[in-house]
C-alpha cells in the first residue's frame, strides 16, 4: 500500500514537538513505499519567519537563567531582529502578533535557550485568553514565557564553561585537551557574532 503524504512542517512540528529547523534545511520523512518497507522522501522545510496576523498577543519574556538572555525575533522575512537583552530574572512585556515566532540566545556564547513550558526553542505567540471583568467588558490576559537551558549533556556544559573563559581564540590552542575539542571550540569562537 502507498501512502502519500502532503507535507506542513509547522503543523507536524507543532503536533509532534519536533525541534524547530533552521530556515531552508530538508525535514526527512519516511513512508511506506509497495512492499511496506521504508523509503525516504525528502520534503523542503518552510523557513522559519513571522506570518502576517492581525490578532495580538500580550506576552512576558521572562528569563529564569543565570545567564544574559537575547530575546529574537524572527521578521517576515526571516531575519533576527533583537529586541533586547534581559539580565538573569528580568523580564520584558511586549505586544506581538499570534504566529510570530521568538527565540532566545545567550547573549555571550549565543547558546539556544529554550522555553520551559515544552523545552522547545522556537515559541510560536499563542492567541491570547480573556478574562471576564466585573463590568462585563473582558481583557487580554498577558501570556507568561519562562526562558530557561536546554538540558546539556556534560560536554557541553564544559564547553560553554570553557567558551566563556576565552577572551582570544588562538589561547584555545594552549589548553591541555583533544584536538577535536580545540578545534571545536575554535570553530565557536570564530562563529561568535562580535557585540
Amino acid at each position: 500500500m502507498t501512502l502519500t503524504f502532503f507535507v506542513d512542517f509547522v503543523e507536524i512540528q507543532k503536533h509532534h514537538h519536533l525541534p524547530s529547523m533552521e530556515h531552508w534545511e530538508i525535514f526527512r520523512m519516511y513512508q511506506p513505499d509497495n512492499e511496506g518497507k521504508n523509503k525516504g522522501a525528502e520534503v523542503a522545510a518552510q523557513p522559519l519567519r513571522s506570518r502576517n496576523s492581525t490578532r495580538n498577543a500580550y506576552i512576558r519574556f521572562l528569563n529564569t537563567t543565570n545567564r544574559r538572555v537575547d530575546v529574537i525575533w524572527i521578521n517576515y522575512e526571516g531575519v533576527r531582529v533583537k529586541y533586547k537583552t534581559l539580565e538573569p530574572t528580568e523580564h520584558f512585556d511586549v505586544t506581538s502578533f499570534v504566529n510570530h515566532p521568538w527565540i532566545f540566545r545567550d547573549a555571550e556564547t549565543h547558546t539556544k535557550l529554550v522555553v520551559s513550558s515544552n523545552s522547545r526553542e522556537v515559541f510560536d505567540c499563542p492567541e491570547p485568553v480573556y478574562v471576564k471583568l466585573k463590568e462585563g467588558l473582558v481583557k487580554p490576559t498577558r501570556s507568561i514565557v519562562t526562558i530557561t537551558l536546554p538540558l546539556f549533556p556534560l560536554r557541553e556544559i564544559a564547553l560553554q564553561s570553557i567558551q566563556r573563559t576565552i577572551s582570544n581564540p588562538a589561547d584555545i590552542y594552549k589548553l591541555e585537551m583533544p584536538a577535536s575539542l580545540q578545534k571545536e571550540l575554535h570553530h565557536r569562537c570564530e562563529s561568535k557574532p562580535r557585540s
